[in-house]
Parts: C-alpha cells; sequence; structure tokens
C-alpha cells in the first residue's frame, strides 16, 4: 500500500511539472541580487528607532556591537549546511540526466545548470563548503560526466553560460587534493572529453567560457605539481597522461601535423599540451601588444600568465614547446620594454610612493614570473635568455629591490637561471653601468645576513638562503668566484641564521684554490673561534693548502672535534681531510700524531660500529679505518 501511494505521488509530480517550477522559481531567485540586502529579523522596532544613536556610541568604544546603518552580511554557508540540504546531489544528478535532454528542453535545462553552478560556485568559495562538495565522489563523477564539448545545437547563450559556470565550478573544487585524486583517476579509467571541451572553451569567442576554460586549465596543472610535492613514491601517471594525450586534430583531415612555427599558423601540434600552450602563448601575446607596460592592469592578462605559468611549470612538453615557439624572445623583448620604461620614471625613490599597486612594477613581476616558469629544468630556455637577459635584470635590480614580491620573484629567477647553466654563468658577471647581477647579490646576501642576526626581519633568512644557493651555483665559474671572493659575504661565516647554507656556499668555493684560500682566511679572521659547521668545505681546501692546516692548531681542532663529537656526516668530512693531509706526507703525518688525530679516528670508528645502521655508515667505517692506515704508515 504504501508503495502505491508513493507510486501516485510521484505521477502527480510529475504530471504538474513540479520540479520543473521548482527549479524555475531556484532561477528566478538567484537572478536577482537584492536578496543579499536585508534586515535581519527579529531585531526590536525599538532599537532600529535608536540605531543612528547606537551607531555612534558603538563607534566611539566597543560597549556596543551593532551599527544599523551598514548593510548586513549573512555568514558564509558551512560545510555540513551545503551537505545536509542535498543541494550538491540534486543539482548534479539532475545535471547529468538531462544534459542529453531532448531538443526542446535544453534551452530550459541550460537556464537550470547554469544557475545552479553559480550557486555552487558561490559555496565553493568557502575552504569548508568547497571540502564538502570535493568529497562528494560520486557527485563529482556525474559533474565530469557534463563536461562535453558543445555541439551545433548548443550555441545558445544559455549553453554556453551553463558550460562556463560549470568549468568554473570544476576549476573552484580543484582547490581540494581529494577533487584532483579523483578527476584524474576519472580521466585516465574513462574516455572522459573534458580535454575537448577545454580546448574548444580556448578557441570560443565567450569571454566567460574562456575565462573558465583558462582557470580549469591552471587549477589541472597545478594539481599535477601538488601531486609531486605529496607523494614520496615520485608518482609521474598524471603528468605522463597529460604530455602524452594526442591532439584532437591528429583526427581531422587536411591538417599539417608538425611543431606550428609557419609564418600563417596552419599547422597544427601533435599533443594537447602543445595546443593549450600555444593558444594561450597567442592570448598573451595579442595582450601584452596592447596594453605594453601596463599589461597587470587587465585581469585576463594575469589569468592567462597564471594558466602558462602552471602549464610549463608541470609540463617539460609544454617548455619545449615554447622554446620551439621562440616565446623566450618574446619574454625578453617584454623584459627590456620595462626596463626601458621604467628608466625614464627616473630613481625609483623618488618616483614611485605606491610601489605595491605600481602597474608597471607588477607587469614586471608577471613577467619574471613567466620567464622563472620557461626555464625550469629546460636548458635550452636557459641557454637563450643567457643571450641578452643579464643587462636588462641589472638594470632593474633597483626597482626589484623596491616590494617583497619582486624581490623573491628575481631570486626565484636567479636561482633557476644559474642551476646548472654555463651560459647563465657567464652573463651574470657581465658588467652593466659599473655593476654585475653577482654583484648585486653579493651586497643582497650580505644585507639580509646582517638583518638576520638582528632578528629585525622574519623573511631576512628566507631571502638570504636565496641568495646564498645563488652564489653557491655561481662558484664554479672564474668570474664570478672571483667576484664572490671579493665581496663580504665569506665575512657574514657564523653571523647569520642561514648557516647551512653559508656551510654549502664555503664547500662549493671550497672545491677550487682561491675559493679555499678565502674561506680559511676569513675562519682565521672571525672574531670567535668558528664552529665545526664548515667540515665538508675544510675536507676540500685540505687538498688545496695543506701547509695552512699543518701550521694552524685551530683547524686542527675543528678536525679533531668533529671525529670525536660530530655525525656520520661530519665524522666522514673530517676523515677526508685528514687522509689529504697525510697521503704522502711524512711530516704532515707527524704533526697530526703530534695533535692527537689517532686517537679521535679511533673513537669515531667505535662509534660508528656501535651504530651500524645504514649503508652509509658502513662506508664511513671502511673510510675511517683506511685514513687510520694511511695515518700510521711511514
Amino acid at each position: 500500500m504504501p508503495s502505491i501511494l508513493e507510486q501516485e505521488v510521484l505521477r502527480s509530480l510529475e504530471e504538474g511539472n513540479f520540479l520543473e517550477d521548482t527549479l524555475h522559481i531556484f532561477v528566478d531567485f538567484l537572478s536577482h541580487k537584492e536578496y543579499k540586502n536585508y534586515l535581519e529579523p527579529n531585531v526590536p522596532l525599538s532599537l532600529l528607532e535608536r540605531g543612528s544613536e547606537l551607531e555612534v556610541r558603538a563607534q566611539k568604544n566597543n560597549e556596543i556591537q551593532l551599527s544599523p546603518s551598514q548593510q548586513f552580511q549573512k555568514p558564509p554557508p558551512t560545510a555540513a549546511l551545503v551537505v545536509a540540504n542535498g543541494t550538491n546531489k540534486v543539482f548534479i544528478d539532475y545535471c547529468s540526466n538531462a544534459r542529453h535532454g531532448a531538443a526542446g528542453r535544453r534551452y530550459e535545462t541550460a537556464r537550470v545548470r547554469g544557475a545552479a553552478s553559480r550557486a555552487l560556485c558561490a559555496a565553493a568559495a568557502h575552504a569548508g563548503a568547497r571540502a564538502a562538495l570535493a568529497a562528494a565522489r560520486d557527485c563529482l563523477y556525474n559533474l565530469l560526466l557534463t563536461l562535453i564539448p558543445l555541439d551545433d545545437e548548443d550555441t545558445d547563450v544559455e549553453s554556453v553560460s551553463a558550460s562556463s559556470h560549470a568549468l568554473q565550478l570544476l576549476a573552484e573544487l580543484l582547490c581540494e587534493q581529494s577533487a584532483g585524486d579523483v578527476l584524474w583517476e576519472e580521466l585516465q579509467k574513462n574516455n572522459l572529453k573534458l580535454f575537448h571541451l577545454l580546448l574548444q572553451a580556448l578557441k570560443n569567442d565567450h569571454n566567460g567560457l574562456q575565462e573558465a576554460a583558462i582557470n580549469c586549465i591552471t587549477q589541472l596543472a597545478r594539481s599535477i605539481s601538488h601531486e609531486k610535492c605529496h607523494d614520496t613514491s615520485k608518482n609521474q601517471s598524471r603528468l605522463d597522461f597529460l604530455n602524452n594525450f594526442p591532439s584532437p586534430h591528429l583526427q581531422e583531415e587536411n591538417e599539417r601535423l608538425c611543431a606550428g612555427d609557419s609564418a600563417t599558423n596552419d599547422c597544427q601540434p601533435e599533443y594537447l599540451v602543445e595546443e593549450f600552450t600555444r593558444i594561450l602563448m597567442i592570448m598573451y601575446q595579442d595582450l601584452t601588444d596592447k596594453h605594453k607596460c601596463l599589461s597587470s592592469q587587465d585581469e585576463r592578462w594575469r589569468r592567462v600568465c597564471g594558466a602558462l605559468w602552471a602549464l610549463q611549470r608541470a609540463s617539460a612538453r609544454a617548455r619545449a614547446y615554447c622554446v620551439h615557439r621562440r616565446f623566450p624572445r618574446a619574454l625578453a623583448a617584454a623584459l627590456q620594454r620595462l626596463r626601458d620604461a621604467l628608466s625614464l620614471k627616473g630613481k625609483p625613490v623618488e618616483v614611485i610612493r605606491n610601489a605595491d599597486h605600481e602597474p608597471t612594477l607588477n607587469t614586471l613581476n608577471g613577467v619574471l614570473t613567466l620567464i622563472t616558469s620557461s626555464m625550469f629544468e629546460c636548458p635550452p630556455a636557459k641557454n637563450l635568455f643567457a643571450e641578452d637577459i643579464a643587462p636588462s635584470l641589472a638594470r632593474l635590480w633597483p626597482w626589484c629591490m623596491m616590494t617583497e614580491c619582486l624581490r623573491d620573484t628575481i631570486m626565484c629567477l636567479l636561482v633557476t637561471f644559474t642551476n646548472g647553466c654555463a651560459k647563465a654563468w657567464s652573463s651574470v658577471c657581465s658588467c652593466v653601468s659599473g655593476r654585475s647581477v653577482v654583484q648585486e647579490v653579493c651586497a643582497l646576501a650580505t644585507r639580509e645576513a646582517a638583518r638576520a642576526a638582528g632578528g629585525r626581519r622574519a623573511r631576512a633568512a628566507c631571502l638570504l638562503r636565496r641568495a646564498l644557493r645563488v652564489l653557491r651555483q655561481l662558484a664554479a665559474h672564474h668570474h664570478c668566484r672571483t667576484i664572490i671572493i671579493k665581496s663580504d659575504v665569506l665575512s657574514c661565516m657564523n653571523k647569520g641564521r642561514a648557516d647551512a647554507e653559508l656551510a654549502r656556499l664555503g664547500e662549493a668555493l671550497a672545491r677550487h684554490g682561491d675559493g679555499a684560500a678565502a674561506l680559511l682566511a676569513a675562519l682565521a679572521s672571525a672574531p670567535r673561534a668558528p664552529r665545526p659547521a664548515p667540515l665538508a668545505a675544510l675536507a676540500h681546501a685540505a687538498h688545496h693548502h695543506r701547509l695552512t692546516f699543518l701550521q694552524s692548531p685551530d683547524l686542527l681542532e675543528i678536525l679533531s672535534a668533529g671525529l670525536l663529537t660530530g655525525d656520520t656526516a661530519e665524522i666522514v668530512s673530517a676523515a677526508r681531510a685528514v687522509w689529504a693531509l697525510a697521503a704522502n706526507n711524512h711530516r704532515a703525518k707527524l704533526v697530526l700524531r703530534s695533535a692527537g688525530i689517532p686517537a679521535a679516528l679511533q673513537s669515531s670508528l667505535h662509534r660508528l660500529q656501535r651504530n651500524v645502521t645504514d649503508e652509509a655508515t658502513q662506508r664511513a667505517i671502511q673510510l675511517v679505518t683506511y685514513t687510520q692506515t694511511v695515518l700510521q704508515t711511514t
């Protein structure tokens, strides 16, 4: 009997178009913006009549927290509310069933999809509600089923708007790792059409659909980077899937399939990620040519820059394609244009009072960020930038020091640029107007080391570590190393908070004779006894300056202390230094024996043998044993 009544009720609802009428009311409700501006109920009229008096009192003190003349804002929806009312399930389930409905009802279903998508996007703007929506796996799957390319009958405004809001909803949800896991799993298992819709949306003239696709591509690429950061197994399945996804143009006839470098752009790339990159590069160039040095004022330019950054950061194929299409040349030209524009403004301190909101500096920050992503693990891009980027960086340096954001951006660029690129080393030491990039980095490191030691700025230590890393990567180049040695960087030893990075810089310099001499001189002139932090550097310096070690009781004491109290890595470094001093030199063996080094070696050997936990400890035992043998031979 209950089942019969339930069927009768459902039949009545269907005949009366109850669901459609309810959704029409829902659409009309969302179409009006006035519903946000209303008075909170249950407020006594006596309070409202005294509103002006209460507001004056509230501004004078904190006793009363009521201001009736101010606009009331409802609190954001909680995750429990979003899950409890079932709006997400009702919308997504309905859309998945109605997406392929009858042709006569497509206009109505498109309005419903668009309105409900806007509602869920508003809810997804809050972290708690977004997490609840992303955790609904079945709803996400149904949402993905609705994201298919538009056909010829879906060209009306409502259909395009519905697809754009659905893509924007997906982009919002991809901020959560759980949503990214579901998306990539379904993309790899099932033949979903999301990539085809994104490619179609990028080529569409509808601005809303284009922007939604750009945001979605940005979050897709970032979800790959997030997986690489958190996954200890170094799983590359998502990246491989994106890199090897073929372009839909492979299925079209009369297409010239090549890299797309012709003058008329009539050829198409072979992979989808190259298609995305090509379209975004064209958008970037058009927007840059339109606004020049004030491009940061255009929201579309910022979105395109973000998408290009995310794609290049995630995909090596995208970076290689950018190099092939000579995108580094366009970025270098944009940097030169910004350099010339800022040079006309005069001196930075005299011209710009509010640097954080200056459009030209914001545009500069965007261009520097794109250059950094273009060079990430891409030697061809570094070689291209090395030809003419250093003069621009040297002239723009004072401007880049004006804001924290620009300082961080240019240091990230230099860390990437100087990582294993010999042409970059040669370019940054070239002198422009009496200064070079290496000199500027040395001055920055010295200044930030003083700030970090004084505790005046929390970000000084982070900036100092990046500057020291740049110098460490430049230490292999002779001219760069000479500039570093002549600066005051080594005098920062034992002064800053980045002791580990200073030790790495000292190790890199000590691999060379001139750098080892400078390091030993800095340690000798230290106002207090140096700690055994630079043992790895001393191990290299011992190969170049044996006599200096043998004549310095302090250095021999550092080696002895490292053997007696150091960890496995420090014992290895001290043993290497002892071996370098004692090898083939009878006088050095006598000096080391008189300094008590054999007893220190024996003590370190006992400690290592008591705690044999891994292969590194076993190798350390072998090195100490061999060093003892070398020291004992006559």
